[in-house]
């Protein structure tokens, strides 16, 4: 019962903010920028929210996990796990919602060619937005057999890069990428995001070295093979995204740097 009012609760509370939000930003500004990005400004804000709320409950879990980092429990995990859950569900009608809008050639076509339209266009979100929920979901409210909050804490805080990232893409939206704030907000959205996706995987294995109280080149062998390919999928995703990021920064300063020649 508590879980099914967790999600529900998670579901209701993601909709419902995107819905105001999206009012809020019509009523004022309908006038001078287009629907679809008005819808897809909301997105992000809901999207930087969730990261917010996913930071802040990670710090305090990882904060009251400090003791024993294996076996201290804290409520706030699987709950969190939970309410957060629907997010994903809500994110992909939001986001459909935005293509709708995007592309006014399935507006006036069945539902079902606009669902194939919208597939077709965003393959690796959906992916993402399947597999992720299907791997860590489980693993964080059945596997993990109640050990690793302080991990599982510490994850939930990588979602800190997300705010910057969606900053970044709303600043592009709204034509300023010319602006310094463009730049800067690049810069902060790398920074972020190479310490909170990348550098957190060697600060997680010096933390079990401590708890162990075995070297930090010791750990990958001291804890299953399950965690190690798991850290190591994962971390290899990250530094894929941090070049391209960091790829695409150089791109904005060359450019920069060409037209002041």
């Amino acid at each position: 019962m508590e879980v099914a009012g967790l999600t529900l609760a998670g579901g209701a509370t993601f909709s419902c903010t995107y819905l105001l939000i999206r009012r809020i930003l019509l009523s004022g500004f309908s006038h001078k920028i287009s629907i679809d990005i008005l819808c897809d400004l909301s997105l992000k804000i809901v999207s930087s929210l969730q990261a917010i709320a996913s930071f802040t409950i990670g710090n305090i879990i990882a904060t009251a996990c400090q003791g024993n980092i294996m076996t201290d429990r804290h409520w706030l995990t699987n709950s969190y796990a939970v309410f957060a859950l629907p997010y994903f569900v809500y994110d992909v009608v939001a986001m459909y919602e935005v293509h709708y809008h995007q592309y006014k050639e399935i507006q006036k076509k069945p539902l079902l060619f606009g669902i194939q339209h919208f597939l077709r266009r965003n393959k690796a979100m959906m992916i993402h937005h399947i597999v992720l929920p299907i791997i860590f979901y489980p693993a964080i409210i059945l596997l993990r057999k109640g050990y690793g909050d302080f991990f599982v804490g510490i994850f939930y805080q990588i979602e800190l890069a997300i705010p910057f990232i969606v900053f970044r893409g709303a600043l592009a939206e709204l034509n300023m990428k010319d602006t310094a704030l463009y730049v800067i907000s690049g810069l902060l959205m790398i920074v972020t995001f190479a310490i909170t996706r990348v550098t957190v995987f060697p600060y997680l294995y010096w933390k079990y070295s401590i708890h162990a109280n075995i070297s930090f080149w010791e750990v990958p062998w001291n804890i299953p093979i399950k965690c190690n390919v798991g850290c190591l999928i994962i971390l290899v995703l990250q530094v894929y995204w941090l070049a391209i990021m960091v790829k695409g920064a150089v791109r904005v300063f060359y450019k920069m740097y060409i037209t002041r020649i």
